[in-house]
């Protein structure tokens, strides 16, 4: 969306929906990043808005849809050119999917996250139709490798000394 009063602006902000949103819901955030003279990108997550295809994509709550947030923010890239300035805002699921984007390194000057999941043990039991599903998202509920609290809990070591430490703990909450 273009910022009419900002034409010649290079700010820009990519903002993420919520899980069971849609880029109608993203349009609350319009009024106060044109106010910052930021154009906005506004985009339908996997199987939500315009994107509500089959049972066949379901929503992963985050896990694929950090690919896809990846595809919008290097198409905001290739349209308005590298020398942009460009962040992003999510709530809910668009949180956690902008937050699991950061193992690929993108180029972001900021990251604004509104509430990463209101309530989700909830999400999961309406995600999930049959007992394959809500077998492969109790994955998710006991942990996997690449939790975003276990790897800040490994970067945020004050010495090699706690390495044991933070190994056994992630290790326990994997297992």
């Amino acid at each position: 969306v273009p910022n009419p009063d900002f034409p010649e602006s290079k700010k820009y902000v990519i903002i993420n929906h919520g899980y069971t949103s849609s880029h109608f819901g993203a349009l609350k955030y319009l009024n106060v990043w044109m106010q910052l003279g930021f154009h906005c990108v506004i985009w339908d997550g996997r199987h939500h808005g315009e994107n509500l295809i089959s049972w066949r994509k379901p929503c992963t709550l985050g896990v694929l849809e950090c690919r896809d947030f990846m595809t919008v923010y290097e198409d905001t890239y290739r349209r308005f050119g590298r020398d942009i300035y460009l962040g992003t805002q999510g709530e809910s699921m668009g949180s956690a999917l902008q937050i699991t984007a950061l193992k690929f390194h993108p180029d972001l000057k900021f990251i604004v996250n509104d509430c990463g999941f209101s309530n989700l043990p909830e999400n999961y039991w309406n995600m999930f139709a049959d007992w394959k599903q809500i077998l492969s998202g109790l994955g998710w509920v006991l942990g996997y490798f690449g939790m975003p609290h276990i790897i800040v809990r490994y970067m945020s070591l004050e010495s090699q000394k706690s390495t044991r430490k933070s190994a056994k703990i992630g290790i326990t909450w994997n297992v």
